[in-house]
């Protein structure tokens, strides 16, 4: 053990087993899973991902990729959408050690992503505080830093 906690892009479906074997977290692009094939033919993210073999969803090299991929995958995932949410926010958390993130808990970080009914991001917040809407939810961009806690009564 050298203290690897995560295994890039994994080829071959047998290489993302031996590594979750070995409590190695795998991670791949969102365009990978999105489209449902790898660029140069390696693992399908979507193969991968249906046999409980996908850790991580990483931006790779077309971040807007990243909320089309999770819906994509929620449809499969035993956890639902909070399952293959996971995928792009706690699991990446805990494999970097953040543990003040990736989760919607008392205590974390606020670090929200809303979406509107159209899969599209309508609007975003860090640390709680509003720093992107698009204008089609209700949400106060002057109000600095609510909590998790006024955040999850009010919606």
């Amino acid at each position: 053990d050298q203290g690897t906690v995560s295994a890039e892009c994994p080829v071959a479906f047998e290489a993302a087993k031996v590594a979750i074997e070995r409590g190695v977290m795998t991670a791949m692009g969102a365009p990978n899973a999105m489209r449902g094939q790898s660029y140069s033919g390696n693992l399908s993210a979507r193969e991968a991902h249906a046999a409980g073999l996908l850790s991580i969803l990483a931006a790779d090299s077309h971040p807007a990729a990243i909320l089309p991929a999770i819906l994509i995958l929620a449809a499969e995932d035993p956890g639902g959408l909070p399952g293959a949410a996971r995928l792009a926010s706690a699991n990446p958390a805990k494999a970097l050690g953040l543990t003040d993130r990736g989760e919607i808990a008392l205590g974390k970080n606020a670090d929200l992503v809303q979406v509107d009914p159209g899969n599209r991001v309508a609007a975003t917040l860090r640390d709680g505080a509003p720093i992107y809407s698009n204008g089609t939810l209700d949400i106060a961009m002057a109000r600095p830093n609510p909590t998790v806690k006024e955040l999850l009564q009010t919606g």
